[in-house]
């Protein structure tokens, strides 16, 4: 599971911006994309100024054809973990408590 700002471009699918984001952020190709829910939050963001603002992102699990992962300047690391790493926000927390699968 990863969480990712990102959006779809014009007439492209939900998967197929998935599959565009894991290939640009990660250097990773996907397969078996499956929705699994969306997670809301409400806060104040560096983003917009400060300004307070309701977000929602829909996540997705997928298999990838490699574990060669190649981070472009979006990231500066990434873990494998089988828990809730210490330091997780909040809202990142509650999803991951709802969704024990992704982790197996």
């Amino acid at each position: 599971m990863a969480h990712a700002w990102s959006h779809c471009f014009f007439k492209e699918s939900l998967e197929e911006a998935v599959r565009r984001v894991a290939k640009k952020e990660l250097g990773l190709n996907l397969f078996s994309i499956k929705f699994l829910d969306f997670v809301e939050y409400h806060q104040k963001d560096y983003m917009y100024g400060g300004k307070n603002h309701h977000a929602v992102s829909l996540v997705f699990v997928a298999e990838a054809g490699s574990d060669n992962v190649v981070l472009n300047d979006e990231a500066s690391e990434f873990i494998i973990t089988k828990k809730i790493p210490k330091g997780t926000l909040d809202f990142h927390t509650i999803f991951l408590k709802k969704h024990p699968e992704v982790f197996k």
